[in-house]
């Protein structure tokens, strides 16, 4: 059997594959001497097949857990992976979260394997958002819904950072007003989308430099996004960043360029060198 969980958004996707362990591990195996966390990638495919081709002497039942090893196996070993994958495909278990993209051929030939499964979380809209992180406080024992709808305001649909924030409340944290507390992804987000509130927003950050910065960072990131590198980028991030307009990337990037050079020899100080992005 293999389950794939995919989408952008990488922690419900990683949740769902803790959820499927801690389920194999309830149902046949509380000691998890037959549970495997098997390498990410191109070395997971190896790993992987290696594990298969050996069956177990204590167990019917195995449960393997990786990333990325539908999206990163080589051509060359695709059809080995789809055949050891068919054999036995009741009592083994691979999950495999795909942080990355997978191309639709690719996906259509695993898709055909008997007992596959997909759990796919895309992106989420704010409304989608706030009901998800209701919906996660409530699981936890938490029906206070002023307090996590002021947590969900405060991290821009990100999942991650609101199971961070909402854990450090949980713990005894205190919740400031939305409207005094500005992140400088807030700040960044402004600058390059160009809107109008950018200066405004600033001035509560008031760390124009701290801002240039972080828009040079993300405006590079954004390059590779859009000519579809993503290593090294978070997938929240990368998501965001890939679904600004391709066309506009490069000038972006030559843009921030200036600025960051400007401010840092001179020119002009961080504020002033802001304004090339107006």
């Amino acid at each position: 059997m293999l389950i794939l969980c995919t989408g952008e958004d990488s922690y419900r996707s990683l949740a769902r594959a803790r959820e499927l362990e801690s389920a194999f591990r309830m149902k046949f195996d509380m000691s998890g001497n037959f549970v495997t966390r098997v390498s990410s990638g191109k070395d997971g495919v190896e790993e992987l097949l290696s594990l298969l081709s050996s069956a177990s002497l204590f167990s019917p039942r195995r449960f393997f857990r990786s990333s990325d090893l539908v999206s990163s196996c080589p051509q060359i070993k695709r059809k080995a992976l789809l055949q050891a994958l068919s054999r036995d495909s009741d009592m083994t278990i691979v999950v495999s979260v795909e942080s990355k993209p997978i191309k639709k051929s690719e996906l259509d030939a695993f898709a055909a394997l008997p007992n596959f499964h997909r759990y796919d979380y895309p992106e989420l809209s704010h409304a989608e958002f706030l009901t998800w992180a209701r919906g996660f406080a409530a699981a936890a024992g938490i029906q206070d819904t002023s307090a996590v709808t002021r947590i969900a305001e405060r991290v821009n649909d990100n999942t991650w950072d609101f199971v961070q924030e909402f854990d450090k409340w949980r713990a005894g944290g205190i919740l400031e007003k939305t409207e005094a507390s500005v992140s400088i992804y807030d700040v960044t987000d402004r600058f390059l989308e160009g809107r109008r509130d950018r200066w405004s927003k600033l001035r509560l950050f008031d760390d124009a430099s701290s801002v240039l910065s972080s828009a040079l960072y993300l405006a590079r990131s954004y390059v590779h996004v859009q000519s579809g590198d993503r290593n090294g980028i978070h997938p929240f991030v990368a998501g965001k960043l890939s679904k600004l307009p391709k066309e506009k990337a490069g000038l972006q990037y030559a843009r921030l360029a200036t600025a960051f050079l400007w401010s840092r020899t001179g020119i002009a100080d961080a504020e002033e060198s802001l304004t090339s992005l107006s």
